[in-house]
């Protein structure tokens, strides 16, 4: 399991960050595990959003699962609305 940190613009409307979310959790082999805003980063611009999720990894070795977690960061990126993503790799956790 990973930690990503999210930063969502939110100029519009409250559609568009659940709308950005519910993009982020249809990437493929991704499980979102949970998500949880973190009003204290926020403003009335931007949304920071940590999102926990679960991953099978391609190979498995290091350099491998982290340029997978670099792929899902440029997909997440990529995304309508998504400005930062930031790779927390202090939360990486093998679940077994």
């Amino acid at each position: 399991m990973v930690t990503y940190t999210v930063k969502i613009s939110r100029k519009q409307t409250r559609a568009v960050v659940d709308d950005a979310l519910t993009r982020i959790r249809a990437i493929p082999n991704i499980t979102v595990v949970n998500s949880n805003t973190r009003e204290e980063l926020s403003s009335p611009e931007v949304l920071t959003v940590d999102i926990d999720f679960k991953f099978m990894p391609e190979k498995n070795n290091i350099q491998s699962i982290k340029g997978q977690l670099k792929d899902i960061k440029v997909e997440m990126k990529s995304l309508p609305h998504v400005g930062s993503v930031v790779i927390k790799y202090n939360t990486f956790a093998r679940v077994k």
